[in-house]
């Protein structure tokens, strides 16, 4: 539903994403964004209505997880690596 017009539609048919392809293209050239930022990019929608580009979190990314949860999902990621890392440190002395 879009936050501005209030309308209803398939969030999934309107999306504004250019695919993984696009990704790759801009990292080659240099141009680094942030895991939130490509998480926020490709989930973004496109109002039939009025046109509003937003983040939509009925885009489910593995068929399960809103913008939201995958965010979160990399953050564990990220701590576990960490403390796996600091563990393996600390045990080796």
């Amino acid at each position: 539903m879009c936050p501005k017009c209030g309308l209803k539609f398939d969030a999934i048919a309107q999306r504004t994403y250019e695919g993984i392809g696009h990704d790759i293209k801009k990292q080659v050239q240099r141009v680094h964004k942030a895991p939130e930022a490509w998480i926020d990019e490709s989930a973004e929608v496109k109002c039939p209505g009025c046109n509003e580009v937003f983040t939509s979190e009925a885009v489910r990314f593995f068929g399960i997880l809103s913008p939201k949860g995958m965010k979160i999902l990399i953050g564990l990621f990220v701590f576990g690596f960490l403390a796996f890392a600091m563990f393996a440190m600390f045990k080796s002395f």
